[in-house]
């Protein structure tokens, strides 16, 4: 028994790896149905949790992973600062933001800065979003902010959302300090589009007619293809309108 829950368990670790889920989690099922050696007991499970959340079954995730950290040993695990990381985003798909906080927190807490730091960087953007979900601004900002002196592959997106959350806080000033600061330091950015149409128009709501038309035109000029084109040819037009009456 002990050698077929090692080698269902070992046959499961390579399907993961070549992201055979189903047929993992099949095996992972056949060495959990034979728990003979403790420690190999605890990773199948740890992994089973993993293969149910790259296979979309975030619900099921949840569940194993919660069973996994409340077993005999678990906090000892190799897998164990890991799973409050699949944990967290598990929780944040089936939208238990609160849950998902805790396990992201923890992950944060206990993560190795001697690792790969994307890692922390990402659970800490994803952090930053459950308590944007919850309107909780201050908190998002603080994490949001965080995420960006991490430096990572995150830090554009973490700006962009500090805009977002200045804006909801009607901090137009910090908004679009916010925006400048994207538009700057992450030209490249995927959020580029979005961000310099939301400051074209966060300066044209702020009666910055000239600053509104500059932004406008460079938007239409960088962006032909962008979702926001005829918003912008539009919204220019009223510019030129809002600035000639202003001068009246």
């Amino acid at each position: 028994l002990k050698a077929y829950q090692r080698c269902t368990y070992f046959r499961a670790l390579e399907q993961i790896n070549n992201s055979n889920y189903k047929e993992a989690l099949q095996n992972l099922n056949k060495a959990l149905s034979s728990p003979i050696d403790k420690d190999i007991n605890l990773n199948a499970l740890y992994w089973k949790g993993e293969a149910q959340y790259r296979n979309e079954q975030y619900q099921d995730a949840y569940y194993t992973l919660q069973t996994y950290q409340k077993s005999t040993n678990a906090t000892f695990n190799e897998n164990y600062v890991n799973s409050n990381y699949t944990l967290g985003y598990a929780a944040l798909k089936i939208k238990r933001y609160r849950d998902a906080i805790n396990f992201f927190k923890n992950y944060i807490s206990k993560y190795n800065k001697a690792e790969d730091m994307s890692k922390q960087a990402d659970a800490t953007a994803r952090l930053a979003d459950c308590y944007f979900m919850q309107q909780d601004l201050s908190n998002a900002i603080k994490y949001y902010d965080q995420c960006e002196r991490l430096g990572d592959f995150n830090a554009d997106y973490a700006v962009y959302q500090l805009a977002k959350c200045y804006g909801y806080q009607k901090n137009n000033n910090k908004k679009i300090a916010a925006l400048e600061r994207l538009s700057s330091e992450y030209p490249r950015s995927t959020y580029m589009d979005d961000a310099e149409y939301d400051l074209a128009v966060t300066y044209h709501t702020q009666n910055n007619y000239a600053q509104a038309i500059t932004a406008y035109k460079s938007f239409i000029q960088k962006h032909p293809k962008s979702q926001y084109i005829r918003q912008a040819h539009t919204r220019l037009a009223q510019a030129y309108m809002n600035s000639d009456n202003s001068s009246m």
